[in-house]
C-alpha cells in the first residue's frame, strides 16, 4: 500500500478518539445553554405569577446547582496510576458490632480480592458486640488470617478505628464497613486513585447489595448511584470530595493517624460525644490541611441498606445530623479550595438552610 495512503488511513482512524475527547465539553456546553433558556422563560413566569423573590432565588439556586453537578459530573475525567505499578503496603480497617455473619462476609471479599496477599493486611475490630458477631470473627480469623481486636465494650466506631490506627504500619489505610462486600478488584482500583503526592484520601464506589428486597431498598439503589457517580464525580473534578464515605474509601496512613489523633474521638456536640459523621469529619478535616480528596469509580464495592421504614428513618437522622453539623465547621475553610468546589459546597449548604424558610413560607 502506498505511504500517502496509509497516512490518509491513520488520519482517518484518529479523528473519532479526537471527536470523543470533546464530547464531555460539547454536552457541558449545551446544557449550559439550554439552562440558561429554562431560567429566562422561568423569570418571565415567575413576572406573570407575581412569585415572593424568597422562592425565587431558592429555585434558582437549585436549579443553578442541578446544572452543575451534571456539567462537572461529565468534565470529570479520573487520573490514575498504571495498574502495572507496584501497589502500596494495606491495611484495611473494619470496625463493627453486631453484625454476626455479614461481618464474615465482608473479611471473605477482601481476602479473596486480587490484591498481592503479602502487602495486604485485615483488622477487624469488634466494639462489644452482644450477639454472635464473636463466632463468625473466630472464623474470619481461622480462614482468612485476620486480626481481631475486641473491645471490652461499645466505645463507637471512632474508637474501634483509632485502636486499629495504632499499629498500622502499612502505607495505606483501607476503612470498610462491616456489612460492606468489596469487588475483586476493589482494592486494586482505589489504590490507583493517589495519582499524586497531594491526595490524600480516595473514596470508592459503592452500590448496594439487596436492591431487589423491596420498593425502599430500589429507592436507595437509586440515592445511591447520583451520591456516587453524580455528586462525587463533580466534587472530584476540583479533587474536593467533601465526604469520602466510610462504606469504602483508602487513606493515606501518615494522613489518617495525623487527622485522628486531633482530638477526633473526642469531639464533641452540646456536651455529648459523637458517635456519627466519622467519615464527614475525617474528609473535613484533610481537607482543612491542604489535601486533596478524589473519587474512584472503578472501585467498585456493595452494601446493605434498611429494609423497613423505621431502620432507614434512624440511619438519615444520624447522616443528616452528621451533615449540618460538618458543613458548619467545613464552612470556615472550603473558600480555600477551587473555585468551583466552593461553590458546589456553599450553594448546597445555602438550599440546605433555606429549606425550611421556603417550606414555612408556602
Amino acid at each position: 500500500m502506498p505511504v500517502h495512503s496509509l497516512k490518509k488511513k491513520d488520519s482517518l482512524m484518529a479523528e473519532p478518539s479526537v471527536t470523543r475527547e470533546n464530547v464531555p465539553y460539547e454536552i457541558a456546553f449545551w446544557m449550559c445553554v439550554v439552562a440558561f433558556l429554562m431560567l429566562v422563560i422561568y423569570v418571565k413566569i415567575t413576572e406573570v405569577l407575581h412569585l415572593h423573590w424568597i422562592f425565587v432565588v431558592y429555585s434558582v439556586a437549585v436549579a443553578t446547582l442541578t446544572v452543575a453537578r451534571y456539567v462537572f459530573f461529565m468534565l470529570y475525567k479520573p487520573t490514575l496510576r498504571h495498574s502495572g505499578e507496584n501497589v502500596p503496603t494495606i491495611q484495611v480497617i473494619v470496625p463493627c458490632w453486631n453484625e454476626s455473619k455479614k461481618v464474615y462476609l465482608t473479611a471473605k471479599s477482601i481476602y479473596k480480592s486480587r490484591y498481592p496477599k503479602d502487602k495486604l493486611r485485615i483488622t477487624i475490630v469488634d466494639d462489644g458486640s452482644t450477639d454472635d458477631t464473636g463466632i463468625w470473627l473466630s472464623k474470619a480469623s481461622e480462614s482468612f488470617g485476620c486480626n481481631v481486636i475486641t473491645l471490652e465494650q461499645n466505645s463507637g466506631k471512632r474508637k474501634a478505628i483509632q485502636t486499629a490506627l495504632e499499629e498500622s504500619e502499612s502505607e495505606v489505610t483501607v476503612l470498610i464497613d462491616s456489612d460492606v462486600q468489596v469487588s475483586k478488584n476493589g482494592l486494586l482500583e482505589i489504590v490507583r486513585g493517589f495519582s499524586d503526592e497531594n491526595i490524600a484520601v480516595v473514596c470508592g464506589n459503592t452500590g448496594v447489595s439487596n436492591a431487589s428486597r423491596n420498593l425502599l431498598t430500589r429507592m436507595q439503589e437509586m440515592y445511591y448511584y447520583l451520591s456516587y457517580r453524580l455528586f462525587r464525580s463533580a466534587e472530584s473534578h476540583f479533587k474536593t470530595v467533601v465526604c469520602c464515605a466510610g462504606s469504602f474509601s483508602a487513606y493515606r496512613t501518615d494522613v489518617l493517624k495525623e487527622v485522628a489523633s486531633d482530638n477526633w474521638v473526642e469531639h464533641q456536640f452540646l456536651g455529648t460525644r459523637r458517635t456519627y459523621g466519622d467519615d464527614r469529619s475525617l474528609t473535613r478535616m484533610v481537607l482543612a490541611k491542604g489535601y486533596d480528596t478524589v473519587y474512584q469509580p472503578h472501585a467498585n464495592a456493595a452494601t446493605f441498606v434498611p429494609e423497613d421504614l423505621g431502620s432507614f428513618i434512624n440511619q438519615q437522622s444520624r447522616w443528616r445530623k452528621g451533615y449540618l453539623f460538618e458543613a458548619l465547621m467545613a464552612s470556615t475553610h472550603m473558600w480555600k479550595r477551587p473555585f468551583g468546589a466552593a461553590v458546589l459546597f456553599y450553594l448546597s449548604l445555602f438550599l440546605v438552610m433555606m429549606g425550611p424558610i421556603v417550606m414555612l413560607y408556602c
